[in-house]
């Protein structure tokens, strides 16, 4: 009985904490959706699935800029040497996005303050090639409270 009563309330509380993630992608033809955050040591891996919402192929260049920055509820500031993408399952940080078809995408902070609870904010440029005909469009991805489970 107790073990169910924790399985739900640990349940409930990932639940709230994924709610309260705020994405803006810096682009309408692009939506990305939180899904889960995970820490090993001092390493956290926030997963994310990216969709494509045009009606044409495009490539992403997901690549760190350096004005790249993320800063986490401890007041620390990080920059790009703390930071790697990943698109799918390539370890590549760009990708060719199909309209409609979501593609795992996968942050890597590193170096990450061992007593903080969040990544309060994450400001990432980027850009993409539209298919065909290369049309590049500049786009800056923001992201606000990302949760970090610790035990």
């Amino acid at each position: 009985m107790k073990r169910t009563v924790l399985i739900a309330f640990a349940m409930l509380i990932t639940f709230i904490a994924s709610a309260q993630v705020k994405i803006n992608s810096g682009d309408p033809y692009i939506d990305l959706q939180y899904k889960r955050t995970v820490v090993s040591g001092n390493t956290v891996m926030v997963d994310f699935l990216m969709t494509n919402l045009s009606k044409s192929e495009i490539e992403a260049c997901l690549y760190s800029f350096i004005n790249l920055s993320f800063t986490d509820d401890e007041g620390n500031m990080y920059d790009s040497q703390h930071f790697k993408i990943d698109i799918g399952s390539s370890g590549e940080n760009t990708g060719i996005f199909t309209p409609e078809i979501p593609l795992k995408v996968r942050f890597i902070l590193t170096d990450i303050d061992e007593f903080a609870t969040s990544i309060t904010s994450i400001i990432y440029p980027y850009y993409y090639y539209r298919l065909p005909g290369n049309i590049a469009t500049n786009c800056t991805m923001k992201i606000y409270n990302i949760p970090i489970p610790r035990d």
